[in-house]
């Protein structure tokens, strides 16, 4: 098993609420991503890097993403979005699907995190 420790900096306003309106935060009441957030859009990235290259989708775990530092936050419509640093670390079973979900952390990086991209944030 090969554990990933990732840093993302989160340029844009970004906002996970599960359709609540309100950001997600954790015991320090910092704005934070849910492991299931990350999860879903690396599993996706990965799958799509796979079946292109015709090998098997490889199962990853990711936990969440927590704030590093200073946050920034900007209030859009009455919902809370965020700035700033996340770690998080990743865990792939195989080493051989390493090249794969690198790939797929570096789609992340161009598709970005969150919610609202129709209004330009989420990134």
């Amino acid at each position: 098993m090969v554990t990933l420790k990732c840093i993302a900096e989160l340029k844009k306003p970004t906002h996970v609420g599960f359709g609540t309106g309100r950001q997600v935060r954790d015991l320090r009441r910092k704005p934070f991503i849910p492991s299931i957030v990350l999860t879903t859009q690396i599993a996706t990235l990965s799958l799509r890097l796979a079946k292109s290259v015709n090998r098997p989708a490889p199962s990853v775990k990711v936990s969440d993403g927590f704030l590093m530092g200073k946050e920034k936050m900007v209030k859009v419509r009455g919902q809370d979005f965020f700035q700033g640093q996340i770690a998080f670390q990743v865990q792939v079973p195989k080493e051989e699907n390493l090249d794969i979900v690198l790939g797929a952390l570096k789609l992340l990086q161009n598709f970005g995190i969150g919610a609202n991209t129709s209004m330009g944030f989420g990134y």
